[in-house]
């Protein structure tokens, strides 16, 4: 064994030093920074830059947030008055709030850094969003839907926000957005 590790010293050492290389090129391809890379030719060298992907805020599909070319510009100028108000106030954040029914809910208002200046987000937990029935008389739910939501404008505007003012996100989810929207517009409650 020693004979043949002497005979074929020079080849081993090359073969480690190969794989050494190709394993250090390898790693580094896989630590490569995002974003976009360019070259750009250069006089005896090449300078490589690497872009940062975009700082701007996109929101996620289910999001309730039209693009602000489509907004009302006054009513984007008093939600950032608005938010501005609540900035030192949230989260607002009422857990076993008592429904009429003897329904509980949980009621957080909020806002979540890389948002638009605009945007609060808004949740009533402890409703079932999937069942829209809009009759009280056969869905609790909406009677808790719109006393939490009563009382949430109410904890709002005693920090001096008016809702109607305001946009928001209600929801992670889009049936809930859906539901929602839908209780919303139904019983007036804006």
């Amino acid at each position: 064994m020693k004979t043949f590790l002497l005979k074929y010293k020079k080849i081993i050492l090359v073969a480690l030093v190969v794989f050494a290389v190709v394993a250090g090129l390898r790693f580094l391809s896989q630590n490569k920074p995002a974003g976009k890379t360019s070259t750009t030719p250069g006089t005896s060298t090449e300078k490589s830059t690497t872009e940062k992907p975009e700082d701007k805020y996109v929101p996620p599909q289910y999001a309730q947030i039209p693009p602000l070319e489509e907004l009302d510009p006054q009513k984007v100028k008093d939600s950032v008055a608005g938010k501005k108000k609540l900035a030192d106030k949230l989260p607002i954040y009422i857990t076993d709030y008592r429904i009429s029914n003897g329904m509980k809910t949980t009621l957080n208002v909020y806002s979540v850094e890389g948002d638009p200046d605009y945007i609060i987000h808004i949740e009533i937990y402890g409703v079932n969003y999937e069942e829209q029935n809009t009759d009280p008389a056969q869905n609790p739910n909406v009677t808790a839907f719109i006393e939490s939501f009563q009382e949430i404008k109410k904890q709002l505007s005693t920090r001096g926000v008016d809702l109607t003012k305001m946009y928001f996100v209600f929801g992670s989810r889009e049936y809930i957005q859906k539901t929602a929207e839908l209780w919303i517009k139904t019983f007036k409650l804006l």
